[in-house]
């Protein structure tokens, strides 16, 4: 009897025995066994001409790639296999912007301190790799700090202008305040003297709904 299989490649192969031909591409024998009978639908990725096993997957711009070997995928593609392997079982949204079709991804842009846009989509890589706070980024995106460390959310954001004392600093609740002594002020309010200085400098714009009145 006559036995068809597709190979990881595409290619057909027909063979009558079933102990050589596994023999001769490294297979085992019961796996092969198994898929021929429709048990399993592949093993080392070859599989019956009637079996599908291509898993689907949308990069960054959308263009949908067909999948047979997730680690021959991720070697081309120049992604991390395991990361992959989560995204095409659910288990995580995105690897570096790949994922599943249907599946809605967020981008961030940063700008570095050169002024060259860099598009990406997962933070907490991104900071990790380019050496960046996380919670500075974040105050950066709801636009609370101009800058960290030379990189922008919005390339055109500038420094507002550095305050003078008496300070004057404005609550959550709008009422300002005449500040002469900042650490005795920020203990009395829970404020970090440190962010607090951050805002009188016009790096950061609020700290707990604390902000400068520069009128």
């Amino acid at each position: 009897m006559k036995h068809q299989i597709v190979s990881p490649d595409g290619d057909l192969y027909e063979f009558d025995h079933l102990t050589n031909f596994a023999r001769d591409h490294n297979l085992n024998k019961g796996n092969l066994s198994r898929v021929l009978s429709g048990q399993i639908p592949h093993t080392k990725y070859w599989h019956l001409p009637s079996t599908d096993i291509y898993l689907e997957i949308a990069d960054p711009s959308n263009e949908v790639h067909k999948i047979i070997n997730r680690t021959e995928f991720a070697k081309v593609w120049n992604l991390d296999a395991p990361s992959l392997s989560r995204v095409l079982r659910g288990a995580q949204i995105q690897h570096r912007g790949w994922h599943l079709l249907g599946q809605d991804v967020k981008s961030y842009t940063l700008y570095d301190p050169a002024g060259n846009a860099h598009k990406f989509y997962n933070l907490e890589e991104f900071c990790r790799e380019n050496n960046l706070k996380r919670d500075c980024v974040n105050q950066m995106f709801r636009g609370t700090q101009v800058q960290h460390k030379g990189w922008k959310a919005d390339p055109n954001a500038q420094r507002a202008e550095r305050s003078s004392p008496p300070y004057k600093l404005v609550s959550p609740e709008g009422k300002v305040y005449i500040v002469d002594h900042l650490p005795s002020f920020c203990e009395e309010h829970g404020l970090s003297l440190q962010i607090v200085y951050r805002l009188i400098r016009g790096i950061q714009y609020e700290h707990k709904g604390w902000r400068i009145c520069r009128e």
